[in-house]
C-alpha cells in the first residue's frame, strides 16, 4: 500500500501531466533477451528453447530439448565455437572468462597490446570493480560486465551501485524502460515493481520525462 501511495504522490506532483491517473494500469517488467527468445521458441514449438537464469540472462550451458547435444554460450546467447558435444559439457567458461580469453587471443593474433583485461572472480563472475591494465582508471560494472554510467574515476570506487540503482542510471541515459524501478534503501529492487500504462493508447507513462519538464 505504501508503495502505491508513493507512486501516486509522485504522479500528483507532476502538474503538467494532463492524463488522469485512473486511466493507467499496472504492467509487468519487460522480458530480458533470453526470456524473449524462450517465449518465441515456445510459441514456435522449436527444437531448442533457451535456458535462462533467475535474473533473465542466458545460462552458460544450453541444450537441445531432447538433451542429445549441448553447447556453451556467450552473454548474448551466441554459441561458442567448438563447444557443442553430445550431452552436457563438463564445464563452460563464464562470460567474464570468455571475454578475457577472446581479448588475449585477439592481442596475440594481431600482436597488439590491450589497455583493458577483464578481472574475474574465482566463481567466474565479473569483479564489481574493473580497472585498466595500469590500474589508473577504474569503474563499476554490472553482472554482465557492462560499465555503469558515472562510475569511472582515478583509483578504485569505494562503493558500486546495486542492481536497481544501475537500472535507474540506464534510464536517465535513455536506455531501458521509461518508468523508473522502485529501489530499496540498499539499492536493490523492491519485491513488487510497477509501471503505468495508459489504457487508451497503451503507452507507458514516462515518469522521468514529465517530472523534468
Amino acid at each position: 500500500m505504501a508503495l502505491v501511495l508513493g507512486i501516486v504522490s509522485l504522479l500528483g506532483s507532476v502538474c503538467l501531466v494532463s492524463a488522469n491517473i485512473f486511466e493507467y494500469q499496472v504492467d509487468a517488467q519487460p522480458l530480458r533477451p533470453c526470456e524473449l527468445q524462450r517465449e518465441r521458441a515456445f510459441l514456435k514449438r522449436a527444437d531448442y528453447v533457451p535456458q535462462c537464469t533467475e535474473d533473465g540472462s542466458f545460462q552458460t550451458v544450453q541444450c537441445q530439448n531432447d538433451s542429445r547435444s549441448c553447447w556453451c554460450v556467450g552473454a548474448d546467447g551466441s554459441e561458442v565455437l567448438g563447444s557443442r558435444q553430445p550431452g552436457r559439457p563438463v564445464a563452460c567458461l563464464s562470460f567474464c572468462q570468455l571475454q578475457k580469453q577472446q581479448i588475449l587471443l585477439s592481442g596475440y593474433v594481431n600482436s597488439t597490446a590491450t589497455s583493458y583485461l577483464p578481472q574475474c572472480q574465482d566463481s567466474g563472475d565479473y569483479m564489481p570493480v574493473q580497472c585498466d591494465v595500469r590500474q589508473v582508471q577504474c569503474w563499476c560494472v554490472d553482472a554482465e560486465g557492462m560499465e555503469v554510467y558515472g562510475t569511472r574515476q582515478l583509483g578504485r570506487p569505494r562503493r558500486c551501485p546495486r542492481s536497481c540503482e544501475i537500472r535507474n542510471r540506464r534510464l536517465l541515459h535513455g536506455v531501458g524502460d521509461k518508468s523508473p524501478p522502485q529501489c530499496s534503501a540498499e539499492g536493490e529492487f523492491m519485491p513488487v515493481q510497477c509501471k503505468f500504462v495508459n489504457t487508451t493508447d497503451m503507452m507507458i507513462f514516462d515518469l522521468v520525462d514529465n517530472y523534468n519538464r
